[in-house]
């Protein structure tokens, strides 16, 4: 996506989540790449034909972005363009609205208020424009001129230049039963970390039927989640212990937290703190499990604008609210703990929560596990995917892999996080590797009629989306009642579920 000049490792969140939280720490705020899908009708004249095809461009602001936009015309005579940041490896978006007349083209998008208009050359070789947008000091002009693209002068997008053959000389995987490997790792480690990529029904399906796996107590004490509001553990506490604590109030908990799209919008989190409340009803004192709520204790009932947000928008400030959890409730009190959070908070690096911690006297004390979702999805490194799926296809279901020394830990980052700056193999990031199944028969998870049909909940939703000027809540409302059966589509070879309208994905990418 077209992104913000802000400091390494504050672009890199923001990249990741498109958050409240981190999303006004930018320089500029505002996104053309991430609105959901939708195109003009043109009158097709010549001049309109011409606009077909591949263009790139830079824009000026806080830094060189380089855009690269690819327009073409659909079979019922809509227009249809998507755009790529070229020194960042986040997937593709379409506009939202796109019109041609003429010789001109117009973006007109909605939230966060631009729009671009720029004039085909009498060539048809350049496109002169000047995008307009939102920052958080009020509107911003910029020119932005495009030209047409040859084979010689194109840009490698998707994955910055990465674009090369997976090395398969190593050892292969070997795969052992999913639930059983989980639970074994707790005899090493005091923590297991279950990286998420949200929106996946097969998933979190996975997770559920962990958590009820008879065997879980005996191994964990704690379990730590993304979508859960700090701001509310004792009610979280009284509520998973049994106590008389209404479902309206506890909705409180991953409801109220800064992740409205993976959390607030979420079948997941509806189901899992009920569940650990039932389990804990069949379990004596001593291994009743307790979960720890880990987003930042915002208190949206007090944000009445941007300005209320500051105390909550230093750099790493999720992440680092995470470590100091994972550190003070279990750590430190040598309890053990299954980490469900977003697959990029749980990798070793400096930065990340579980590489902060490690950093600060607990070295060793994670194994941490991403799960399958394809390679190398929407950049040019997914014609390599249905090669890596067929070593796999022998594998049971679900099944885990450790990755050190495997041709599959090998890979560079690009083919499983392609929103990571740096390029690393695999193995240096997480240690074992989740299968459920080829990409293309994973189920997208819908978000539940009962979520959208509650008035008061949207209503407040959009009442803070109004505040944050970043999320694109009407989009992801929209795509909640429209989204496919599948995660990803591959006859489009865009992520079904994880579409984010904006603020990041395909409507939205729910990564986590």
């Amino acid at each position: 996506m077209i992104r913000s000049r802000t400091p390494k490792a504050t672009r890199r969140r923001f990249l990741r989540y498109r958050s409240a939280v981190l999303a006004l720490t930018g320089v500029v705020g505002f996104s053309l790449l991430a609105m959901g899908c939708g195109s003009g009708r043109s009158p097709g004249s010549g001049v309109a034909q011409e606009i077909t095809g591949t263009w790139q461009g830079t824009l000026h602001v806080a830094g060189d972005q380089r855009i690269v936009m690819k327009i073409e015309k659909t079979d019922t005579g809509r227009w249809k363009a998507v755009l790529y940041d070229a020194d960042s490896r986040t997937p593709g978006r379409p506009a939202k609205a796109i019109t041609v007349r003429g010789a001109t083209l117009k973006w007109s998008l909605a939230a966060p208020p631009s729009r671009y208009e720029g004039k085909l050359s009498a060539d048809g070789n350049s496109i002169r424009g000047t995008w307009t947008g939102s920052e958080l000091n009020g509107r911003r002009t910029s020119p932005l001129d495009f030209k047409r693209v040859t084979k010689a002068t194109a840009w490698p997008i998707g994955v910055g230049g990465r674009v090369q053959p997976p090395n398969l000389r190593a050892r292969n995987p070997i795969p052992q039963s999913a639930d059983n490997a989980i639970l074994a790792a707790f005899d090493k480690h005091e923590i297991v970390g279950l990286g998420m990529f949200y929106g996946i029904k097969d998933l979190e399906n996975f997770v559920l039927d962990l958590l009820r796996n008879p065997a879980l107590p005996g191994k964990v004490n704690d379990i730590a989640v993304e979508c859960g509001s700090s701001l509310y553990q004792p009610l979280l506490d009284r509520y998973i212990t049994g106590a008389n604590v209404s479902r309206s109030e506890v909705q409180k908990v991953w409801r109220n937290t800064t992740q409205y799209l993976n959390c607030g919008l979420s079948a997941f989190w509806e189901q899992l703190f009920p569940l650990v409340r039932r389990i804990n009803q069949t379990l004596p004192p001593a291994k009743k499990l307790r979960v720890l709520a880990c987003d930042l204790p915002v208190d949206w009932s007090r944000v009445k604008s941007a300005k209320d947000l500051t105390s909550f928008m230093k750099r790493d400030a999720r992440d680092a609210h995470i470590a100091s959890i994972i550190e003070r409730d279990v750590l430190a009190k040598h309890r053990h703990a299954l980490m469900i959070f977003g697959a990029y908070h749980l990798m070793h690096r400096e930065g990340d929560a579980v590489g902060m911690y490690e950093r600060n006297g607990y070295p060793n004390a994670t194994f941490t596990i991403v799960p399958h979702h394809g390679f190398g999805n929407d950049t040019p490194l997914a014609k390599y995917n249905d090669e890596l799926e067929a070593r796999m296809a022998s594998w049971p279901k679900p099944s885990l892999v450790t990755l050190k020394d495997t041709w599959l830990g090998n890979l560079d980052s690009a083919y499983v996080f392609p929103d990571l700056d740096e390029p690393a193999p695999i193995s240096a990031l997480v240690d074992a590797y989740l299968y459920l199944g080829p990409r293309d028969l994973l189920l997208g998870e819908p978000t539940p009629a009962s979520i959208l049909a509650d008035k008061k909940y949207v209503a407040a939703l959009r009442r803070r989306a109004a505040i944050v000027g970043r999320w694109q809540l009407k989009a992801a409302l929209q795509d909640a009642t429209t989204s496919g059966v599948f995660f990803y589509e591959p006859s489009a070879r865009v992520p079904g579920r994880t579409r984010q309208p904006a603020a990041a994905p395909r409507r939205q990418t729910r990564r986590g």
